[in-house]
Parts: C-alpha cells; sequence; structure tokens
C-alpha cells in the first residue's frame, strides 16, 4: 500500500475516533505537514468519505464510511459465530457484556450486550482503548508471542486514572499473571467509572482470537471475580470448543 493511501486512512480513522477535526488539528494529530493534511482532505472530500461540518473549519467522517465498516463487521465470520455466546453470558451473568478483539496493542469491543425485562439485547459499539489497561485487552495480549507482549509492555501507558499501570515492568508483570490465572482484570484501570473481568476465546489452532468481557460500575471486588469468572470462563471455553479448539485445558463447568 502507497504512503499515501495509508496516510488518507490515517485521517479517516482520527476523523471517525475523535468526532471531528480541522486541518490544522489533524496535522498536530498526525504528526504531519499541514499541506500534506490539505491535499488528504480535500482528496477524502472529493470522494465523499468526508465533509465540512457547516460553519466551521472541522471535517466529520460521514455514512458512507459507516457503509462500508457496516458491510465489513457483517461479514466477519468470528464475529458472527460468537454472538450467541455473548448473548448467553449476558443472560447468565445479568450484567452489562462485550465481545472484544485484539490489534496491535490496541482493543475493539465489536458488541455488547445488556439485560433486561424483555431479555438481552446486543449492538454495536466499534470504541477502541489502549490493550494494556483493558480486562480483554490484557488476556488478549497474554496469548500473543513473548516478542508482542513485551512490545505492548514497553509502550507504557498514560495515567488513565490512579489505578492505571504505566510502566512497562508493571504491566509486562500484569500480563504473566493475567496468563496464569486463565482470565483477565480491570480494576478502574481506563475510567473510574468501570471495572471488568474477562477470558479468552481460542480457535482450532489454539490462538486467543477474541474475548468475552463482563462489566461493573466502579471498583472490582475478590467476591465478584469469584462468582463471575467461572461462569466466564465456562461460556468462553464452550464458545472455544465451539470453534474447533480441543477440551484439553478449557475450563467447561
Amino acid at each position: 500500500m502507497s504512503d499515501g493511501a495509508l496516510r488518507a486512512l490515517a485521517v479517516l480513522e482520527k476523523l471517525a475516533s475523535s468526532g471531528g477535526l480541522s486541518a490544522a488539528e489533524l496535522a498536530r494529530e498526525l504528526d504531519m505537514s499541514r499541506a500534506t493534511v490539505s491535499r488528504l482532505l480535500h482528496s477524502l472530500n472529493d470522494a465523499g468519505w468526508i465533509m465540512q461540518q457547516d460553519g466551521t473549519k472541522r471535517f466529520v467522517t460521514t455514512l458512507r464510511l459507516v457503509s462500508i465498516a457496516s458491510a465489513a463487521l457483517n461479514n466477519h465470520a468470528t464475529r458472527s459465530s460468537l454472538l450467541p455466546w455473548l448473548m448467553e453470558l449476558c443472560e447468565r451473568a445479568n450484567l452489562h457484556c462485550a465481545l472484544c478483539f485484539y490489534e496491535n496493542a490496541t482493543l475493539t469491543v465489536t458488541d455488547v450486550a445488556e439485560p433486561g425485562d424483555a431479555g438481552v439485547t446486543t449492538h454495536f459499539d466499534g470504541r477502541k482503548y489502549p490493550a494494556a489497561c483493558t480486562a480483554a485487552g490484557k488476556i488478549l495480549v497474554a496469548h500473543q508471542s513473548e516478542d508482542e507482549q513485551r512490545r505492548v509492555a514497553a509502550m507504557g501507558l498514560p495515567q488513565f486514572t490512579p489505578h492505571t499501570r504505566t510502566r512497562p515492568d508493571e504491566i509486562w508483570s500484569d500480563l504473566q499473571v493475567t496468563r496464569a490465572q486463565g482470565y483477565g482484570l480491570s480494576d478502574r484501570e481506563f475510567t473510574m467509572k468501570a471495572s471488568g473481568v474477562s477470558v479468552p476465546i481460542f480457535d482450532r489452532y489454539d490462538r486467543a482470537i477474541s474475548a468475552l468481557t463482563v462489566n461493573i460500575a466502579g471498583p472490582i471486588s475478590a467476591e465478584f471475580i469469584s462468582s463471575i469468572a467461572p461462569v466466564a470462563k465456562s461460556v468462553g471455553g464452550r464458545a472455544s470448543l465451539a470453534l474447533g479448539k480441543s477440551a484439553t485445558d478449557l475450563y467447561l463447568a
């Protein structure tokens, strides 16, 4: 892929995640020259991928980007096959749950499930988070190669909350504990409003390809972990079986 195409994709991603930015803001955020950003914005605007907000200098993505993302998500075979397991976990835990995927030190939440009087409902989420401070990100990174684990740990993290592990040695140690215990924990590490427990889902090649997370508001407790982790591990284990993994080392209670 050409450098120009990669820069255009970077602009689209930044605009989509920010809710709109000016050319000057984009240049600063992406460490590009103002001239380069202006050329990219002009091309993307002409192609219908972005538009300028009325009366402002800010650019936003158009629904064309939404449609292509929706099509890609609907054709994501693994995600589609895991939605029933997300719903089962939500029903059993009776709490907000999420289906997550890992890529390049980043966690993407594709779907969330909510319990309600009429049963479990699910909807697309699409938010991204630094993997090393989320329960799902930790368990997925912990099952990557050692080189990838060290790379993610070496990046460190900003101090999102007083509970965020920011130093590479803290993150590395946390990843080792996470893999040993078989589930990921995040106790108000990205936001003070939420904590979570997450379990990996493996495919037939023993690759951790996704994770299921149970979220709660506020701090986590030992009682919550002891009650929710076995439920999550059971659902995650059976989801892994459905994807072809052998029963060895899976928690199937």
